[in-house]
């Protein structure tokens, strides 16, 4: 009994003293927000494994509750608990690791298992290896999410770099291809700095910081055939996806020749203009390239990969 009591502790998450001294109209909730395995993760509610761990009476209702808060926490040696000091308390958890580390030949194989973890949780785990690496994620578009967007790092002694671990068919790429990197595969000893960008699903109000293309599977504007309709077509097209359009692209020529792009509201731009091409821009937006010209025909094969599933 004294093991599966064990058991239960560790997989107590604590929960501050606000929450603790807060009035629970909803047992329900509460054994939610106690069974949370860290502040991000309490709004979801998780489907709950139903193991016979303990037994506790259903006539115990809120008061066993609470006392499964009370034996998550040890009273260190020494501390009183009464004479008017505080006990000082330490908490019986461990957070979960935010990276997996698996070692294959000459190689350490990385991977992501906390998203929204503070880059300080990677660096002080990448450092328990003996690396100097920093990793950080960045706002993506959905098609992108837990996909490599940046890698700067310079090749060890032995020659030997980081690689990305690639996954066909996990994303459409801004180069075309389908092909995108999951993950890094790190040389076993690798000494040198790094500097890794991952992306990550938005957090409300977040504008995504690299993106796929709007058309690409699991984007908004994926099966919506607007390029090449004009701006008046295609927002009665779109607006039918509940996707909203807050800005324009627009290229102009310089008397050089180049290209100056600028992104221009809705009033500034023709309903009669066409539509070439549109980028994620944030959870439920995108931003419409447009021009006064009909687009030209664009690389079928790409468009493949964009239509895939349609």
């Amino acid at each position: 009994m004294r093991h599966d009591l064990d058991s239960l502790i560790a997989r107590i998450s604590p929960i501050s003293d606000a929450d603790a001294a807060r009035p629970v109209s909803d047992p329900g909730d509460l054994a939610r927000r106690i069974m949370a395995t860290s502040p991000d993760d309490a709004p979801t509610v998780r489907p709950v494994r139903r193991r016979r761990i303990i037994s506790i009476p259903l006539a115990i209702g809120l008061a066993g509750a609470m006392a499964a808060v009370a034996v998550a926490v040890l009273t260190q040696p020494g501390a009183r608990t009464s004479g008017g000091s505080t006990p000082v308390i330490a908490p019986n958890f461990q957070p979960a690791a935010a990276l997996s580390f698996i070692t294959k030949g000459r190689y350490l194989e990385v991977r992501i298992k906390d998203p929204l973890a503070d880059p300080k949780r990677y660096q002080k785990e990448f450092a328990a290896h003996g690396m100097k690496i920093g990793l950080r994620l960045v706002p993506a578009s959905p098609s992108i999410v837990g996909t490599l967007v940046m890698q700067g790092d310079e090749a060890g002694p032995d020659k030997r770099k980081i690689e990305p671990i690639t996954a066909k068919g996990r994303c459409v790429s801004g180069g075309g291809g389908d092909i995108c990197a999951v993950g890094l595969r790190i040389p076993v000893g690798y000494r040198n700095q790094a500097q890794i960008v991952f992306g990550r699903a938005a957090r409300p109000g977040e504008q995504f910081s690299t993106t796929a293309s709007a058309f690409a599977p699991g984007e908004a504007l994926h099966c919506v055939a607007v390029r090449g309709l004009t701006v008046d077509a295609a927002l009665a097209k779109i607006g039918k996806r509940h996707v909203t359009v807050p800005e324009f692209h627009v290229d102009e020529v310089q008397a050089d020749g180049s290209l100056y792009g600028k992104n221009l509201g809705r009033d500034k731009i023709p309903g009669s203009w066409f539509v070439r091409d549109a980028d994620p821009l944030a959870p439920g937006q995108v931003r419409l390239w447009v021009d006064a010209k009909p687009p030209k025909s664009s690389n079928g094969g790409y468009n493949a990969l964009l239509n895939k599933g349609c």
